[in-house]
C-alpha cells in the first residue's frame, strides 16, 4: 500500500486494513517539519501508522531526506517513536493475535469432542457470561414470588455444560436473586465431564449434579423449570443448537 498525502474516509481505510496488507510505503514527502526542524507525520497519518503497526505491517520509507538536512535516520527515529508510544494491546487483541482476517472453520461438537483449549476460548468472553447471569437472575425473580423464596427451589438444567461457566453463572444468579436452585450440568464430552466433576467436588457441592450423557437420550429424574444453553455457535447457529436442544425438550416442565 503506497500511502499518499490525502487519506480517504474512515470507511475506505477500514477496507484497506481488511486486505492482507504486508507492507506500507511511506514517502518522505508525506512528512511535515516540527518546530525543532525534525520530520513528523500529521495526526491522521499517525493514526493510520499506529493501526498498520498493530497489524504488524512492514513500513518501507521511500524517497530522499528533505527536512533541513536531517539524515534519513531522523525519519526512522520518528517512526520508532510512534511505534513505541502506541497504547498497549487489550486482552482481546493479545488473545486474537495471529488470527486477524482469517475465517475459522466451524466447530462440530456433536461429531467431535472439543479440546480443553477450545472451551478456554469460549470462557475468555466475560460479557456473555455476565449477560447469561443477568438473564437467569431475572428469570428466577419472575418465576418465584417473594413469599415463596425460601420454599420454591427452581430446577436449572445447563445443557452442554462444557467446563462449567454457565453452571457458575447460574449459581451466582441464584445468590443474587436470593432464590434457591438445584442444578443439573449435562455434558456428553468425557474430557469436560472430568472438569465438571472436579468443580462439583471442590466448589459447587451437592447443589449441582453432573450428568455425563447426551442430552437427547437422557431421562431426567425431574423436569426443569429453566434450561440454559449456549449451543449457538459463532455463525448462523452452526453449533448444534437445533439438533440438540430440540431433542432435549422432554427435559422441560410444562411451564418451563
Amino acid at each position: 500500500l503506497e500511502v499518499g498525502p490525502d487519506l480517504p474516509s474512515n470507511a475506505a481505510l477500514e477496507r484497506w486494513l481488511g486486505e492482507p496488507l504486508k507492507a506500507a510505503l511511506l514517502p518522505t514527502s508525506l512528512f511535515l517539519t516540527n518546530k525543532k526542524g525534525f520530520p513528523v507525520l500529521s495526526r491522521p497519518h499517525q493514526r493510520l501508522l499506529a493501526r498498520l503497526l498493530k497489524l504488524e505491517v512492514q513500513v518501507v520509507l521511500t524517497g530522499a531526506p528533505r527536512h533541513g538536512g536531517k539524515p534519513l535516520a531522523s525519519y526512522l527515529q520518528y517512526l520508532e517513536h510512534v511505534g513505541q508510544h502506541r497504547p498497549p494491546p487489550s486482552a482481546y487483541e493479545l488473545f486474537a493475535r495471529g488470527y486477524e482476517d482469517y475465517l475459522q472453520s466451524p466447530l462440530q461438537p456433536l461429531m467431535d469432542n472439543l479440546e480443553s483449549q477450545t472451551y478456554e476460548v469460549f470462557e475468555k468472553d466475560p460479557i456473555k457470561y455476565s449477560q447469561y447471569q443477568q438473564a437467569i437472575y431475572r428469570c428466577l425473580l419472575d418465576r418465584v414470588p417473594e413469599e415463596e423464596k425460601d420454599t420454591n427451589v427452581q430446577v436449572v438444567m445447563v445443557l452442554g455444560a462444557g467446563r462449567g461457566p454457565l453452571v457458575s453463572a447460574a449459581l451466582r444468579a441464584s445468590r443474587q436473586a436470593a432464590r434457591p436452585i438445584r442444578v443439573y450440568a449435562v455434558e456428553k464430552n468425557p474430557n469436560a465431564v472430568v472438569t465438571l466433576q472436579s468443580w462439583q467436588y471442590e466448589e459447587w457441592g451437592a447443589q449441582v449434579t453432573v450428568v455425563g450423557q447426551d442430552m437427547r437420550g437422557w431421562s431426567p429424574p425431574e423436569g426443569a423449570d429453566l434450561v440454559v444453553s449456549e449451543l449457538l455457535g459463532s455463525f448462523g447457529d452452526n453449533e448444534l443448537s437445533p439438533e440438540c436442544l430440540d431433542g432435549a425438550q422432554h427435559c422441560l416442565k410444562e411451564w418451563g
